[in-house]
């Protein structure tokens, strides 16, 4: 029994270690239109042509986008490429929290273009993602209990279920849109850990969104070595 116990604890550590090594970096969309976070709380900060200087692809890109007269800069970790949309007359929204990376919506006349949701999952009411499957859990250098989670999205054809670091086509309200997960995972303190007595991190649930003509296989997307997976700034953080 104790072998048992034993080898099962080690599977455990091994998947936890990998569900880990799926998380991509953090998104980041960062614009001068935001400097205060309470100016930015998911209403449109802008109206006008679509710029971009970065095509996306199987990699993640540093995208500079101008909507109007509203620079930004989105650091895409799943390679979201928006540049069949220059030209398109836009609107932008950000929503940034304090305690979050802040997120972007991009819409134009046909409805929603791109959604980066930088970890609140649910800076924006467009779409329906939840944490799903788990996929292992561990406890991290904080003495926090991380349980790592695919992603399921509500689509037309029912709920589509996406591991950080995969692409799948996925359709909503009839348009059809490349789903990006990017990292998923909820936080549990610790009786006794390090931070136990304070508010603790902010879970993660992180994925790109972004509308497509056609579909296609999209490659999986690994996290640069030199990164650290996608995490919130918290108690600990």
């Amino acid at each position: 029994m104790y072998v048992l116990l034993l080898l099962t604890a080690c599977q455990n550590e091994v998947e936890a270690r990998a569900a880990a090594d799926l998380q991509l970096e953090n998104a980041t969309v960062t614009t001068d239109a935001c400097v205060d976070w309470g100016t930015c709380s998911g209403d449109a900060i802008a109206d006008g042509a679509l710029a971009v200087t970065s095509t996306g692809g199987e990699s993640a890109v540093d995208l500079g986008i101008t909507v109007g007269e509203v620079v930004l800069a989105v650091h895409s970790p799943t390679g979201a490429d928006l540049s069949a949309y220059a030209g398109h007359t836009v609107t932008a929204a950000v929503n940034y929290d304090w305690m979050l990376p802040a997120s972007l919506e991009l819409r134009d006349e046909s409805g929603l273009l791109y959604v980066v949701e930088s970890g609140a999952g649910n800076a924006f009411s467009d779409v329906d993602v939840q944490y799903g499957e788990a996929l292992g859990s561990l406890v991290d250098e904080a003495d926090y209990k991380l349980t790592f989670h695919a992603l399921d999205i509500t689509t037309d054809s029912g709920v589509v279920s996406v591991k950080p670091g995969e692409m799948k086509t996925v359709t909503i309200d009839g348009a059809m849109y490349r789903f990006g997960a990017i990292a998923a995972y909820d936080v549990a303190t610790i009786p006794g850990g390090m931070y136990s007595d304070c508010g603790g991190e902010s879970p993660m649930l992180s994925y790109e969104l972004v509308r497509i003509e056609a579909d296609r296989t999209w490659a999986g997307i690994q996290r640069p070595a030199e990164l650290d997976m996608a995490a919130a700034s918290g108690c600990g953080g």
